[in-house]
């Protein structure tokens, strides 16, 4: 068994206060968002059309969503490449038909 050395544990120790609130920042230990279908195809289109706020797509693309179905349009909306070109533009417009159709599959 390897022990790891007293000076080690001591560090470890002492940049602990130091480590556990930026780890929070950093979103480590975040839950997934609760969003709306509404919410997505506002993010979605506000962004093609070049509204919305400042980081509201940094937002959308950054923090989970606990629907497993809009997380992962969020997430394809994340890898899209930016600037958006004409090939980002179209992915996202698909991304804006598939959150339309998903919300008219659950009214029904």
């Amino acid at each position: 068994m390897v022990q790891t050395p007293w000076w080690q544990r001591v560090i470890a120790i002492a940049l602990l206060p130091v480590l556990l609130p930026v780890a929070a920042i950093a979103g480590l230990f975040s839950k997934p968002t609760k969003r709306t279908i509404d919410e997505v195809e506002s993010y979605l289109s506000n962004f093609i059309e070049i509204r919305g706020q400042p980081f509201g797509w940094d937002d959308f693309t950054s923090v989970d969503i606990d629907d497993p179905e809009l997380d992962a349009i969020r997430t394809r909306a994340a890898n899209i490449k930016l600037p958006v070109d004409l090939e980002g533009e179209a992915e996202l417009r698909q991304l804006l038909t598939d959150t339309q159709r998903l919300q008219e599959e659950r009214r029904s």
